[in-house]
């Protein structure tokens, strides 16, 4: 059962009768690796992934002295920044506060990459890294799905979630430029559905990735795109 945050589910209904059995309803399940609760605030699961890679941190920084460089990126990647990529479209539309619990773990990996202090800034190291911030990671995740979509590769149940935004006169200059149709029933529960953040967000990149014409051309074009935007012109408003 899922509700809005402000009603208590278990002063509504704490089990559930089917036949002679009693089934206790809970306010969180793990699906597909992801601990879901009744308000869809994930607030349990980014828990369990901080808790997760600080740990993995811990052990890793115990063994540091006898990595080489390329080695403890291999390790740190491997145990770390792939949890935090891991089913993370599904923080699409999370405010800042969520997502930057997730920011501060890849801080710190890239500082145990680095071998460097723990009030060292993350930005350079970031940089250097090539990795992308969590917000920005979760965005370039989310336009891939949507290329895939537009080309017929995507998932048959997030393809009937868009359409192409076709305009009324004809011979019009956007007709193509691949925009997608925006939903116009906009609150904070649609800001967190594919539906709406999906073509939202699509429509605000260049003309010139949008109509790239292969996946692997798109994705170099994008993580660019990102990794200007954020590192070099200073703009985070994922």
């Amino acid at each position: 059962m899922i509700g809005p945050s402000n009603i208590d589910l278990h002063n509504i209904m704490n089990s559930l009768h089917i036949g002679d059995s009693c089934i206790s309803i809970s306010q969180e399940v793990k699906y597909l690796g992801a601990v879901i609760d009744c308000h869809l605030n994930l607030n349990k699961h980014i828990a369990n992934v901080c808790t997760t890679c600080f740990i993995k941190i811990r052990q890793i920084w115990r063994i540091l002295r006898t990595l080489s460089l390329d080695s403890a990126k291999s390790l740190v990647h491997a145990n770390i920044i792939s949890r935090l990529d891991h089913i993370n479209m599904i923080f699409i539309g999370l405010p800042r506060r969520e997502t930057q619990k997730l920011q501060r773990v890849m801080n710190a990996a890239a500082r145990l990459v680095f071998a460097a202090p723990q009030r060292a800034r993350s930005d350079p190291l970031l940089m250097e890294l090539h990795w992308l911030p969590i917000r920005a990671r979760i965005e370039f995740k989310v336009m891939t799905m949507v290329f895939k979509c537009l080309g017929g590769d995507g998932p048959p149940y997030l393809n009937c979630l868009l359409s192409r935004y076709m305009p009324e006169r004809e011979n019009m200059r956007s007709e193509n430029t691949l925009l997608l149709r925006v939903p116009d029933n906009e609150d904070r529960y649609t800001r967190r559905t594919f539906a709406w953040y999906a073509p939202k967000r699509w429509n605000k990149l260049p003309v010139t990735i949008r109509t790239l014409p292969t996946l692997s051309r798109f994705k170099k074009a994008l993580k660019t795109h990102y990794f200007q935007k954020y590192f070099v012109l200073g703009i985070d408003d994922f």
